[in-house]
């Protein structure tokens, strides 16, 4: 639907992709992290630059979820 995942941003064995969307200004990810279970978001804007960030709780604590 998306696409291969090989071309995305997400290309690595330790990070999931949970979530992509697409949208006027580029492309988001929910990207899980197989080692810890944390939980980041990440972008990528048309025509270049992006950014990862954890997802935080309402206290400010990292999200984690299970790992299997």
């Amino acid at each position: 639907m998306f696409g291969e995942k090989a071309k995305r941003a997400v290309p690595s064995d330790r990070f999931e992709e949970v979530e992509f969307t697409t949208g006027n200004f580029g492309t988001h990810y929910i990207v899980k992290d197989k080692k810890t279970g944390a939980l980041y978001y990440a972008n990528r804007i048309s025509g270049g630059g992006g950014g990862i960030t954890p997802l935080l709780d309402s206290s400010g604590k990292p999200i984690i979820e299970q790992v299997e």
